[in-house]
């Protein structure tokens, strides 16, 4: 059996093109909830999980935003019902700027 020998070079070049593949970035494509919308008790707390797809992209961070802070708070994912009322939190991607909507109903 014949041994075979990289050159050097032929190592470095088969390297980059390892580390090229390996690096490249999965970019995102959208972002959802698995429910539509939530309940809460006024004080209760619950943490939304936003599924971003891929389920592989780079990058997956996300933003936080509620409609209406006085009904309830979201703070990196965790809702806070404040007063009865209803609103929607949002979350959108860092990557792609997708947005996705939960209903939230605050209630006694």
């Amino acid at each position: 059996m014949k041994k075979v020998f990289l050159k050097p070079v032929q190592v470095l070049v088969i390297l980059i093109l390892i580390f090229t593949v390996s690096c490249k970035k999965i970019e995102v494509t959208g972002v959802g909830f698995e429910m539509r919308s939530i309940t809460l008790p006024v004080g209760e707390t619950e943490i939304l999980t936003p599924i971003v797809f891929p389920e592989n992209a780079t990058n997956k961070a996300v933003s936080w935003t509620s409609d209406d802070p006085l009904v309830a708070t979201v703070d990196n994912g965790k809702v806070t019902a404040k007063k009865i009322g209803d609103t929607f939190i949002h979350v959108t991607t860092k990557d792609g700027n997708y947005t996705a909507s939960i209903g939230v109903l605050v209630r006694e």
